[in-house]
């Protein structure tokens, strides 16, 4: 999957033109079969229970029952109720041969074969419906909905930029004029988009029931007969399992809704591309976006084909009630899916609340990169070769990474030229009264002296041959099985952050140091030996280059802590390497 490896970033990276251009893509070549699965003659169906029925019978008949109650000491309704289950076991056996043994009460080797069947063509959808679809189900709901109303979801993207609108610094007013037109775009919902939302998504849950269904559990029960060496399995112990198949089965009556399918095959699609890049995705080949289209488009076509086929050649509902003893027994509709309006608005609520914030930290980043760059007289930040950014999209997601990067350059740029020549001097001659302030000064100086040393050390460990670099395998975020990759990942991103904070750290604390140091120096109260730097018998000019570094230091100081609370509130892609 793409490089973010978040479904809810492949559901907004498809752009208008591009989901155009895949749907196109797919209608041409959709043949999917659109007839109903039709659904067993009873199905759904309200039947009396079998003491009703029993109160129906002729009093002949009742009468003979209860001779036979008298020699068998049963009751009357009960055998009654015997007899029904022989006349449909019999039904069953006689125009169903080989999935049902009446006698015995067991299902049989043709019975467990179509179950075989079944498993295996729903295992499609398993694949297609991944457990990544079910982590944010307003994400999924969003795109489904870009295809069944287009217009709305036109009028929610327009409401999403205006969260998100730069002309001016975010404030609480853009927030709510966006809440306002997502609440005009959810108004144009009418009742028959919530028809065929509904519809959609019911199809879609069942279908994940259906291919997450126990299938192998059913199929172990078989065990082969000594005698006739078939296989075979007692009817009650499969009881539970199906009437929930069944339940299943006539939920899914109605056809499969083309829109849900094309949803399906395009987020497949953009899933499957390179690094999930706009630029990347439109560059897909015709070729083989044609050939990705027809294997998705045959698969899915033989898996609803076997479905029919089972629902439509398999007495599944006689079977339950043979199995559960129970004539009068009839599949329920699955429930699921009513609540997908406020779902679907909920989502569209945290994406304009999301996007707002990230405008917000965004506006914050801006602001703080204009003051670095004043504070380094026009400088940029030295970007880390092998951290993630704009021109690294495989580098580390390192928190901290910006930091370093201003301090790289603040070490070139403000340090050697400006700071050096006044505070080098004091290392070297400067007799302090106190001896800790004599090691503080030593230590504080000494780190900006190797400072770019230690960040250009850091940003190596980052690189292939490095020691975070070679552990990091940007591969292993893509896909939905690799968790084990995933999670050797992030145990890397997490060490190589904790790393650039202590360099980080350092520096911030150095700088501190620093500044309160100048001021005690800058009070008298520092050096015993200021004579010696004075230029010229005067100690002015030392006093203003002191009074300058101060300043400088205090000002990094609050550049610092700036960067630090921008990084700690953005915390890159802790989401999705939960650093």
């Amino acid at each position: 999957m793409g490089h973010s490896g978040n479904f809810e970033t492949i559901v907004a990276g498809l752009s208008q033109a591009e989901r155009q251009r895949l749907l196109d893509k797919l209608r041409e070549q959709a043949k999917l079969p659109a007839e109903p699965r039709r659904a067993e003659k009873k199905a759904g169906q309200t039947m009396p229970d079998v003491t009703r029925r029993f109160e129906n019978e002729s009093a002949f008949a009742k009468f003979l029952y209860f001779l036979l109650s008298i020699f068998r000491s049963k009751a009357p309704a009960e055998l009654f109720a015997e007899k029904q289950m022989a006349k449909l076991g019999k039904a069953i056996e006689k125009r169903y041969p080989g999935l049902y043994d009446h006698k015995k009460q067991r299902l049989l080797g043709g019975f467990c074969q179509q179950l075989a069947r079944l498993r295996d063509a729903s295992r499609f959808f398993l694949g297609v419906l991944d457990e990544r679809f079910n982590q944010d189900k307003g994400a999924f709901y969003r795109f489904l909905g870009s295809l069944e109303m287009p217009e709305v979801d036109t009028q929610l993207e327009g409401a999403l930029a205006a969260a998100a609108a730069r002309e001016k610094a975010p404030s609480e007013d853009s927030k709510q004029e966006a809440y306002r037109l997502m609440q005009d775009a959810l108004s144009q919902v009418k009742e028959a988009h919530k028809a065929a939302m509904y519809t959609d998504i019911r199809c879609f849950l069942c279908l994940r029931k259906l291919a997450s269904f126990p299938f192998d559990r059913a199929i172990a029960s078989f065990t082969p007969d000594m005698q006739t060496k078939t296989l075979y399995c007692a009817a009650p112990l499969l009881s539970a399992q199906l009437r929930g198949l069944a339940d299943i089965l006539y939920s899914l009556r109605e056809p499969t809704p083309l829109p849900l399918l094309e949803s399906l095959f395009l987020l497949l699609i953009r899933a499957g591309d390179s690094g999930g890049a706009d630029e990347a995705a439109s560059a897909i080949a015709d070729v083989d976006l044609e050939t990705q289209l027809q294997a998705m488009l045959s698969r899915a076509e033989t898996a609803l084909a076997v479905i029919r086929e089972f629902s439509r050649n398999i007495p599944l509902t006689a079977l339950v009630r043979c199995a559960n003893r129970d004539a009068a027994l009839v599949p329920q509709q699955i429930t699921g899916g009513e609540d997908w309006f406020a779902v679907y608005r909920d989502y569209w609520k945290r994406c304009i609340d999301a996007s707002f914030i990230q405008a917000v930290r965004e506006h914050r980043r801006e602001e703080a990169l204009q003051a670095m760059r004043a504070f380094l007289d026009g400088g940029e930040p030295v970007p880390l070769s092998y951290a993630y950014g704009p021109e690294t999209p495989d580098g580390l997601p390192i928190r901290g990474a910006l930091g370093l990067s201003f301090l790289s350059a603040f070490q070139i740029y403000v340090f050697m030229p400006k700071l050096n020549p006044i505070l080098e001097p004091v290392f070297s001659d400067g007799i302090f009264f106190r001896n800790e302030n004599r090691i503080a000064y030593n230590n504080s100086y000494l780190s900006f002296m190797k400072l770019g040393d230690d960040i250009r050390e850091f940003d190596t460990k980052l690189g292939p041959s490095g020691i975070f670099g070679a552990a990091y395998d940007p591969e292993k975020n893509r896909g939905s099985s690799a968790w084990l990759g995933r999670r050797k990942n992030q145990k890397v991103i997490h060490d190589a952050s904790r790393e650039a904070e202590r360099v980080y750290g350092e520096a911030q604390e150095a700088a501190r140091s620093m500044a309160d140091l100048l001021l005690v120096i800058l009070n008298h109260d520092g050096l015993s030996n200021p004579q010696t730097f004075a230029v010229k018998g005067k100690l002015a000019p030392f006093h203003a280059g002191l009074s300058e570094a101060l300043t400088i230091f205090q000002r990094l100081c609050q550049i610092l802590d700036e960067i630090q609370k921008i990084e700690d509130e953005e915390n890159l892609k802790a989401g999705e390497y939960g650093i």
